[in-house]
């Protein structure tokens, strides 16, 4: 059975996911200081959802990395 997943990804491509990620978190974030600003409500749903989807990226990077030295 093939492998599926985060595992089968290369540095270079957590990486590169980890920096759409990054724009895309400065995104969501200058939306909803814009957003509260003009309407006085605020929600970090997105904010938060794309912080925490960035840091399981790096963490799977630090964990491969460990990988990698060990083995």
């Amino acid at each position: 059975m093939e492998r599926r997943g985060m595992e089968t990804l290369s540095d270079e491509d957590l990486a590169f996911l980890e920096k759409i990620v990054t724009v895309k978190f400065g995104e969501a974030c200058d939306y909803a200081k814009t957003f509260d600003t003009k309407n006085r409500w605020h929600s970090n749903a997105k904010s938060n959802q794309l912080l925490r989807i960035k840091n399981a990226i790096s963490a799977s990077r630090n964990s491969n990395r460990i990988k990698e030295q060990r083995w």
